[in-house]
């Protein structure tokens, strides 16, 4: 019976030999140096993401606070100010304009026509809306 090396853990046992962590750890040596060099980055990218979804909930809150401030000083809710100030605004884009959007962006929407339609209007939406959001915020 094999016994295991001194301070490295038994990993399994095969038919009474022993395989210890250190084996395993250097039989997936080459796949874990390549795993290490790619950690920097790993780990670059997901402070990243994290720093941009902190900024966003940020941005997120201050938005409400200042709508939630417009709207007591205006005396009506902050629901009624967006809708007065952002939704009532928006400009619901025709088949046509969708369409339009579609045909010269085509190359870029990896979609079939018809699932790509909805989405391409609702985008059309999203950036009526941010037409009168940003300024809005500006302003408060």
């Amino acid at each position: 019976m094999l016994t295991a090396q001194s301070g490295s853990k038994t990993t399994a046992v095969v038919n009474g030999e022993i395989i210890t962590e250190e084996q395993v750890t250097q039989a997936a040596g080459a796949d874990l140096h390549k795993l290490e060099t790619r950690r920097p980055q790993a780990e670059a990218t997901y402070a990243q993401e994290k720093l941009l979804i902190m900024h966003k909930a940020l941005d997120s809150i201050v938005e409400d606070k200042l709508f939630a401030a417009e709207a007591a000083k205006q005396k009506i809710t902050k629901e009624e100010l967006i809708q007065n100030e952002i939704e009532s605004n928006i400009e619901v884009p025709s088949d046509e304009e969708v369409a339009a959007f579609y045909e010269t962006n085509k190359d870029r929407i990896p979609l079939a026509r018809e699932q790509a339609l909805p989405q391409v209007r609702q985008y059309l939406i999203e950036q009526s809306r941010r037409q009168f959001r940003e300024p809005l915020i500006r302003r408060l």
